[in-house]
């Protein structure tokens, strides 16, 4: 679950460590997810897709069920020894879910924040949208993963060449 939350919200790898079973908002505006404390600090609201909020429900109740405490104030995601999981106890989850995807175990678990930026950039065309659901405080930082991709290239320089 924590790494379809990962790819699914963009959230940095601390903030998902950090979530916990209140964080989840799923009345209101839309679903989100409260990151208390993100780079700098700072609090952000996260909006996320209804699929995603429904897939965290049904994980809740999967928590529930395991007998782990469903209080707004416990971790969302508890490691092997029954407390909130570590950015290395993630970095474990992380490597395993490559091993058993059969995928290179040279990627690094912030590949799922860069997926998630690059993927909705190329959707959206909107830099300041990207920033916004990243948390970025300066649209510089965001452009980084707003990088021109190859076919977004190729597809301009035959736009030129009619």
């Amino acid at each position: 679950m924590i790494v379809e939350l990962l790819l699914g919200s963009g959230l940095r790898v601390s903030e998902a460590c950090a979530l916990a079973v209140g964080d989840l908002h799923v009345q209101g505006d839309g679903p989100a997810l409260l990151v208390r404390r993100g780079k700098g600090g700072r609090p952000r609201l996260v909006p996320i897709s209804s699929r995603l909020a429904s897939e965290l429900l049904g994980f809740l109740d999967h928590k529930g069920a395991w007998g782990e405490s469903l209080d707004a104030a416990q971790p969302l995601f508890v490691g092997q020894h029954g407390v909130g999981l570590t950015r290395f106890g993630l970095t474990k989850v992380w490597k395993a879910t490559l091993r058993s995807s059969g995928l290179p175990g040279s990627w690094g678990i912030h590949a799922t924040r860069h997926s998630y930026a690059v993927e909705i950039y190329r959707r959206t065309r909107d830099l300041r949208l990207t920033q916004r659901l990243l948390g970025h405080s300066s649209v510089v930082t965001t452009m980084v993963y707003a990088a021109l991709l190859d076919e977004d290239v190729r597809a301009g320089v035959e736009r030129i060449w009619l």
